[in-house]
Protein backbone atom coordinates (compact mmCIF):
# COMPACT_ATOMS: atom_id res chain seq x y z
CA UNK A 1 0.00 0.00 0.00
CA UNK A 2 1.59 3.54 -0.52
CA UNK A 3 2.22 6.34 1.93
CA UNK A 4 -0.11 8.19 0.73
CA UNK A 5 -3.20 5.26 1.39
CA UNK A 6 -1.34 3.69 4.19
CA UNK A 7 -1.62 7.37 6.27
CA UNK A 8 -4.62 8.39 5.19
CA UNK A 9 -6.28 4.66 6.28
CA UNK A 10 -4.81 5.50 9.64
CA UNK A 11 -6.00 9.20 9.35
CA UNK A 12 -9.61 8.28 9.17
CA UNK A 13 -12.19 9.04 6.15
CA UNK A 14 -13.41 12.14 8.01
CA UNK A 15 -12.41 15.55 7.67
CA UNK A 16 -12.04 17.76 10.33
CA UNK A 17 -15.78 19.70 10.50
CA UNK A 18 -15.04 21.75 7.29
CA UNK A 19 -17.49 23.11 4.40
CA UNK A 20 -17.94 20.91 1.40
CA UNK A 21 -15.88 23.01 -0.91
CA UNK A 22 -12.96 21.91 1.70
CA UNK A 23 -13.86 18.07 1.32
CA UNK A 24 -14.99 18.45 -2.19
CA UNK A 25 -11.02 20.29 -2.79
CA UNK A 26 -9.70 17.19 -0.62
CA UNK A 27 -11.42 14.60 -2.54
CA UNK A 28 -9.91 16.42 -5.74
CA UNK A 29 -5.82 16.25 -4.61
CA UNK A 30 -6.24 12.63 -3.36
CA UNK A 31 -7.65 11.70 -7.27
CA UNK A 32 -4.91 13.67 -8.56
CA UNK A 33 -2.14 12.05 -6.54
CA UNK A 34 -3.10 8.72 -7.05
CA UNK A 35 -2.88 10.01 -10.90
CA UNK A 36 0.54 11.13 -10.20
CA UNK A 37 -0.30 14.77 -10.78
CA UNK A 38 1.27 16.12 -7.39
CA UNK A 39 1.21 19.57 -8.65
CA UNK A 40 -2.32 19.33 -9.09
CA UNK A 41 -2.84 17.83 -5.69
CA UNK A 42 -1.06 20.43 -4.15
CA UNK A 43 -3.36 22.87 -6.06
CA UNK A 44 -6.30 21.28 -4.51
CA UNK A 45 -5.24 20.68 -1.13
CA UNK A 46 -4.13 24.45 -0.86
CA UNK A 47 -7.69 25.04 -2.37
CA UNK A 48 -8.72 23.18 0.63
CA UNK A 49 -7.04 25.26 3.26
CA UNK A 50 -8.18 28.51 1.89
CA UNK A 51 -11.86 26.89 2.66
CA UNK A 52 -11.13 25.06 5.91
CA UNK A 53 -8.24 27.31 7.51
CA UNK A 54 -7.98 25.31 10.52
CA UNK A 55 -8.41 21.86 9.09
CA UNK A 56 -5.28 19.26 10.67
CA UNK A 57 -6.24 17.11 7.64
CA UNK A 58 -5.50 19.64 4.85
CA UNK A 59 -2.05 19.98 6.39
CA UNK A 60 -1.25 16.44 6.40
CA UNK A 61 -2.38 16.22 2.41
CA UNK A 62 -0.21 18.59 1.85
CA UNK A 63 2.64 16.92 3.60
CA UNK A 64 2.04 13.94 1.55
CA UNK A 65 1.72 15.95 -1.67
CA UNK A 66 4.90 17.80 -1.54
CA UNK A 67 6.88 14.86 -0.57
CA UNK A 68 6.24 12.78 -3.82
CA UNK A 69 8.51 16.48 -5.29
CA UNK A 70 11.97 15.90 -5.58
CA UNK A 71 13.48 18.57 -3.65
CA UNK A 72 10.58 19.47 -1.31
CA UNK A 73 11.66 17.66 0.87
CA UNK A 74 11.65 20.65 3.72
CA UNK A 75 8.44 21.76 2.57
CA UNK A 76 7.13 18.36 3.36
CA UNK A 77 8.75 18.62 6.81
CA UNK A 78 6.99 21.81 8.03
CA UNK A 79 3.43 20.98 6.76
CA UNK A 80 3.92 17.16 8.83
CA UNK A 81 5.15 19.55 11.59
CA UNK A 82 2.62 21.91 11.31
CA UNK A 83 0.02 18.67 11.38
CA UNK A 84 1.78 17.60 14.42
CA UNK A 85 1.52 20.25 16.01
CA UNK A 86 -1.92 20.66 15.80
CA UNK A 87 -2.53 17.25 17.01
CA UNK A 88 0.35 15.34 18.47
CA UNK A 89 -1.71 12.88 19.22
CA UNK A 90 -3.62 12.11 16.21
CA UNK A 91 -3.86 8.02 15.28
CA UNK A 92 -1.08 8.20 12.41
CA UNK A 93 1.57 10.12 14.73
CA UNK A 94 3.88 7.76 14.59
CA UNK A 95 3.64 6.82 11.23
CA UNK A 96 4.18 10.75 10.23
CA UNK A 97 7.27 11.17 12.37
CA UNK A 98 8.84 8.17 10.39
CA UNK A 99 8.18 10.10 7.23
CA UNK A 100 10.27 13.09 8.26
CA UNK A 101 12.75 10.67 9.42
CA UNK A 102 12.73 9.85 6.02
CA UNK A 103 12.51 13.28 4.21
CA UNK A 104 15.47 14.20 6.58
CA UNK A 105 17.85 12.11 5.09
CA UNK A 106 16.74 12.44 1.50
CA UNK A 107 17.14 16.21 1.73
CA UNK A 108 20.61 15.50 3.47
CA UNK A 109 21.64 13.52 0.52
CA UNK A 110 20.70 16.42 -1.91
CA UNK A 111 22.25 19.14 0.54
CA UNK A 112 25.51 17.04 0.36
CA UNK A 113 25.57 16.69 -3.20
CA UNK A 114 25.05 20.71 -3.30
CA UNK A 115 28.14 20.90 -1.06
CA UNK A 116 30.01 18.44 -3.21
CA UNK A 117 29.17 20.31 -6.69
CA UNK A 118 30.49 23.50 -4.64
CA UNK A 119 34.00 21.76 -3.02
CA UNK A 120 34.33 20.35 -6.62
CA UNK A 121 34.49 23.54 -8.66
CA UNK A 122 36.18 25.44 -6.12
CA UNK A 123 39.24 23.02 -6.00
CA UNK A 124 39.41 23.23 -10.54
CA UNK A 125 40.03 26.62 -10.25
CA UNK A 126 43.63 27.45 -11.24
CA UNK A 127 43.86 29.64 -8.93
CA UNK A 128 45.68 28.65 -5.34
CA UNK A 129 44.42 31.67 -3.07
CA UNK A 130 40.28 31.59 -4.42
CA UNK A 131 40.39 28.09 -4.68
CA UNK A 132 41.45 28.01 -0.85
CA UNK A 133 38.87 30.28 0.17
CA UNK A 134 35.77 28.37 -1.74
CA UNK A 135 37.16 25.25 0.08
CA UNK A 136 37.04 26.52 3.39
CA UNK A 137 33.50 27.87 2.78
CA UNK A 138 32.74 24.47 1.71
CA UNK A 139 34.09 22.84 4.90
CA UNK A 140 31.92 25.33 6.74
CA UNK A 141 28.72 23.67 5.32
CA UNK A 142 29.93 20.49 5.32
CA UNK A 143 30.34 21.16 9.17
CA UNK A 144 26.78 22.79 9.40
CA UNK A 145 25.54 19.88 7.84
CA UNK A 146 26.91 17.52 10.44
CA UNK A 147 29.04 15.67 7.88
CA UNK A 148 32.50 16.74 9.50
CA UNK A 149 34.78 14.36 7.97
CA UNK A 150 34.21 15.63 4.59
CA UNK A 151 34.55 18.83 6.11
CA UNK A 152 38.15 17.80 7.36
CA UNK A 153 38.65 16.32 4.17
CA UNK A 154 37.79 19.81 2.13
CA UNK A 155 40.31 21.55 4.57
CA UNK A 156 42.67 19.36 3.30
CA UNK A 157 42.77 19.39 -0.26
CA UNK A 158 44.56 23.31 0.21
CA UNK A 159 47.63 23.61 -0.89
CA UNK A 160 48.72 26.96 -0.15
CA UNK A 161 50.48 28.37 2.98
CA UNK A 162 48.26 31.27 3.48
CA UNK A 163 45.08 29.38 3.00
CA UNK A 164 46.12 26.90 5.37
CA UNK A 165 47.34 29.83 7.79
CA UNK A 166 44.19 31.96 8.07
CA UNK A 167 41.23 30.55 5.95
CA UNK A 168 41.57 27.08 7.09
CA UNK A 169 42.03 27.96 10.85
CA UNK A 170 38.55 30.13 10.58
CA UNK A 171 36.84 26.88 8.92
CA UNK A 172 38.10 24.90 11.80
CA UNK A 173 36.36 27.27 14.26
CA UNK A 174 33.53 27.61 12.40
CA UNK A 175 33.08 23.69 12.34
CA UNK A 176 33.75 22.96 15.89
CA UNK A 177 30.91 25.65 16.57
CA UNK A 178 28.70 23.26 14.40
CA UNK A 179 29.53 20.30 16.08
CA UNK A 180 29.09 21.85 19.33
CA UNK A 181 25.57 23.26 18.30
CA UNK A 182 24.78 19.72 17.24
CA UNK A 183 25.30 18.60 21.10
CA UNK A 184 28.52 16.91 19.78
CA UNK A 185 31.13 19.30 22.92
CA UNK A 186 33.66 16.40 22.90
CA UNK A 187 34.07 16.63 19.05
CA UNK A 188 34.11 20.39 19.03
CA UNK A 189 36.84 20.40 21.49
CA UNK A 190 38.88 17.57 19.64
CA UNK A 191 38.43 20.20 16.28
CA UNK A 192 39.44 22.99 18.33
CA UNK A 193 42.35 20.90 19.60
CA UNK A 194 43.86 21.22 16.05
CA UNK A 195 43.47 25.04 15.49
CA UNK A 196 46.85 27.01 15.30
CA UNK A 197 45.73 30.25 15.36
CA UNK A 198 45.34 31.10 18.65
CA UNK A 199 42.56 33.80 18.51
CA UNK A 200 40.56 31.12 15.97
CA UNK A 201 40.93 28.92 18.78
CA UNK A 202 39.75 31.12 21.48
CA UNK A 203 36.93 31.76 19.50
CA UNK A 204 35.86 27.95 18.98
CA UNK A 205 36.13 27.81 22.09
CA UNK A 206 33.65 30.76 23.19
CA UNK A 207 31.38 28.98 20.99
CA UNK A 208 31.66 25.50 22.38
CA UNK A 209 31.46 26.85 26.61
CA UNK A 210 28.13 28.88 25.44
CA UNK A 211 26.28 25.65 23.65
CA UNK A 212 27.27 23.77 26.32
CA UNK A 213 26.16 26.19 28.84
CA UNK A 214 22.61 26.46 27.07
CA UNK A 215 22.80 22.53 26.87
CA UNK A 216 22.54 23.12 31.00
CA UNK A 217 25.83 22.38 31.21
CA UNK A 218 27.17 24.87 33.11
CA UNK A 219 30.01 23.50 35.35
CA UNK A 220 31.48 21.89 31.62
CA UNK A 221 31.51 25.65 30.28
CA UNK A 222 33.19 27.55 32.93
CA UNK A 223 35.74 24.33 32.61
CA UNK A 224 36.00 24.72 28.86
CA UNK A 225 36.13 28.75 29.04
CA UNK A 226 39.08 28.30 31.29
CA UNK A 227 40.80 27.37 28.42
CA UNK A 228 40.49 30.56 26.80
CA UNK A 229 43.59 32.22 26.80
CA UNK A 230 42.53 35.57 24.70
CA UNK A 231 41.26 37.47 28.02
CA UNK A 232 38.41 39.91 26.08
CA UNK A 233 37.18 36.80 24.50
CA UNK A 234 37.16 34.97 27.70
CA UNK A 235 35.40 37.97 29.20
CA UNK A 236 32.85 37.38 25.83
CA UNK A 237 32.31 33.62 27.06
CA UNK A 238 31.87 34.70 30.77
CA UNK A 239 29.06 37.21 29.70
CA UNK A 240 27.57 34.88 27.65
CA UNK A 241 27.72 32.09 30.64
CA UNK A 242 26.43 34.93 32.63
CA UNK A 243 23.11 35.26 30.53
CA UNK A 244 22.09 32.00 30.44
CA UNK A 245 22.54 32.00 34.14
CA UNK A 246 20.47 34.46 34.46
CA UNK A 247 17.87 33.54 32.48
CA UNK A 248 17.60 29.78 34.24
CA UNK A 249 17.40 31.93 37.56
CA UNK A 250 20.60 31.38 38.98
CA UNK A 251 21.48 35.16 39.72
CA UNK A 252 24.02 34.16 42.01
CA UNK A 253 26.03 32.06 39.56
CA UNK A 254 25.08 34.76 37.06
CA UNK A 255 26.81 37.27 39.70
CA UNK A 256 29.45 34.97 39.85
CA UNK A 257 30.29 35.03 36.57
CA UNK A 258 30.22 38.94 35.85
CA UNK A 259 32.31 39.32 38.63
CA UNK A 260 34.97 37.34 37.36
CA UNK A 261 34.70 39.13 33.82
CA UNK A 262 34.92 42.39 35.08
CA UNK A 263 38.25 41.74 37.28
CA UNK A 264 39.85 40.56 33.98
CA UNK A 265 38.24 43.66 32.30
CA UNK A 266 40.04 45.50 35.09
CA UNK A 267 43.54 45.01 33.80
CA UNK A 268 45.52 47.08 32.05
CA UNK A 269 45.55 46.94 28.03
CA UNK A 270 42.06 44.12 27.82
CA UNK A 271 38.84 45.88 26.80
CA UNK A 272 39.07 47.85 23.74
CA UNK A 273 39.52 52.00 24.03
CA UNK A 274 40.28 51.29 27.83
CA UNK A 275 36.03 50.72 28.12
CA UNK A 276 34.68 47.53 30.10
CA UNK A 277 31.68 45.38 28.44
CA UNK A 278 30.70 44.30 31.73
CA UNK A 279 28.45 47.31 33.02
CA UNK A 280 26.44 47.20 30.42
CA UNK A 281 26.06 43.78 30.02
CA UNK A 282 25.53 43.21 33.88
CA UNK A 283 22.54 45.99 33.73
CA UNK A 284 20.78 44.34 30.61
CA UNK A 285 21.74 40.66 32.35
CA UNK A 286 20.25 41.06 35.61
CA UNK A 287 17.74 43.59 34.38
CA UNK A 288 16.15 40.76 31.77
CA UNK A 289 16.46 38.47 34.74
CA UNK A 290 14.23 40.27 37.20
CA UNK A 291 11.33 39.60 34.56
CA UNK A 292 11.86 36.01 34.85
CA UNK A 293 10.07 35.30 37.75
CA UNK A 294 10.03 31.31 37.15
CA UNK A 295 13.13 29.29 37.30
CA UNK A 296 13.33 26.91 34.41
CA UNK A 297 10.01 28.36 33.07
CA UNK A 298 8.45 26.14 30.19
CA UNK A 299 9.58 27.48 26.60
CA UNK A 300 7.07 29.29 24.21
CA UNK A 301 4.38 26.30 23.23
CA UNK A 302 5.42 25.75 19.31
CA UNK A 303 2.06 26.75 17.36
CA UNK A 304 1.08 25.59 13.72
CA UNK A 305 1.83 29.26 12.81
CA UNK A 306 5.48 28.64 13.38
CA UNK A 307 5.41 26.50 10.34
CA UNK A 308 3.08 27.92 7.98
CA UNK A 309 4.46 31.33 8.16
CA UNK A 310 8.10 29.63 6.80
CA UNK A 311 5.80 28.38 4.33
CA UNK A 312 3.85 31.10 3.37
CA UNK A 313 6.47 33.59 2.67
CA UNK A 314 6.59 35.05 -0.02
CA UNK A 315 9.06 37.48 0.53
CA UNK A 316 11.96 37.12 -1.92
CA UNK A 317 14.38 39.18 0.27
CA UNK A 318 13.61 36.52 2.52
CA UNK A 319 17.24 34.12 1.42
CA UNK A 320 15.53 31.34 3.22
CA UNK A 321 11.74 31.52 2.52
CA UNK A 322 10.76 27.93 1.17
CA UNK A 323 9.07 29.84 -1.05
CA UNK A 324 12.36 30.35 -3.17
CA UNK A 325 13.01 28.38 -6.09
CA UNK A 326 15.29 26.08 -4.38
CA UNK A 327 13.09 24.86 -2.09
CA UNK A 328 9.76 25.05 -4.95
CA UNK A 329 11.39 22.86 -7.51
CA UNK A 330 15.45 22.49 -6.65
CA UNK A 331 16.16 20.20 -9.97
CA UNK A 332 14.29 22.85 -12.02
CA UNK A 333 15.75 25.67 -10.24
CA UNK A 334 19.74 24.42 -10.85
CA UNK A 335 18.71 23.65 -14.33
CA UNK A 336 17.50 26.84 -15.21
CA UNK A 337 20.73 28.04 -14.23
CA UNK A 338 22.73 29.69 -17.05
CA UNK A 339 25.50 27.96 -18.01
CA UNK A 340 29.04 29.57 -16.71
CA UNK A 341 32.57 28.90 -18.08
CA UNK A 342 33.26 31.05 -15.87
CA UNK A 343 34.71 28.31 -12.86
CA UNK A 344 33.89 31.01 -10.20
CA UNK A 345 30.68 32.11 -11.33
CA UNK A 346 30.01 28.39 -11.05
CA UNK A 347 30.90 27.97 -7.60
CA UNK A 348 29.81 30.90 -6.03
CA UNK A 349 26.42 30.05 -7.46
CA UNK A 350 26.80 26.32 -5.95
CA UNK A 351 27.89 28.28 -2.30
CA UNK A 352 24.81 30.62 -2.31
CA UNK A 353 22.72 27.84 -3.49
CA UNK A 354 23.61 25.61 -0.70
CA UNK A 355 23.68 28.16 1.81
CA UNK A 356 20.09 29.24 1.25
CA UNK A 357 19.25 25.17 1.28
CA UNK A 358 21.15 24.95 4.78
CA UNK A 359 19.40 28.15 6.05
CA UNK A 360 16.05 26.53 4.83
CA UNK A 361 16.79 23.82 6.90
CA UNK A 362 17.98 25.73 9.99
CA UNK A 363 14.62 26.99 9.96
CA UNK A 364 12.97 24.14 9.83
CA UNK A 365 15.68 21.88 12.14
CA UNK A 366 14.32 24.60 14.94
CA UNK A 367 10.63 24.31 14.88
CA UNK A 368 11.64 20.50 15.02
CA UNK A 369 13.42 20.87 18.25
CA UNK A 370 10.14 22.32 19.92
CA UNK A 371 7.65 19.87 18.50
CA UNK A 372 6.47 18.70 21.47
CA UNK A 373 7.91 14.62 21.93
CA UNK A 374 6.28 11.35 21.49
CA UNK A 375 3.12 10.45 23.56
Amino acid sequence: MSLLLSLVALLGAAVQAGSDPAQEAIDAGILAGKQGDHRKAIEHFQRARRAAPDSPQVLFYLGVAESKLSGRELRAIAWFGAYLTARPDAPNAEAVRKQIERLQASQQQTLERLIQLAEEAGAALNASGETSLYLCSAAKMWGEAGNVPAALKALDRIRDDYGKKTWKQDALASIADSQAAAGDHAGAKRTADSIQDPKEKAKALVAIALHEAEADGIAAALETAGRIENVELLIDALIGIARVQAARGDRSGAEKSLKRAEELAGKPGTASNGESPVPAARKEILEEAGKRPLKNAAPERLRVTDWTELLDDSDRRNLHSLNLPEFLDLPGHLASLPPSKDLEIAVGTALETAGRVLGGRRRVDACLKRLEPKK
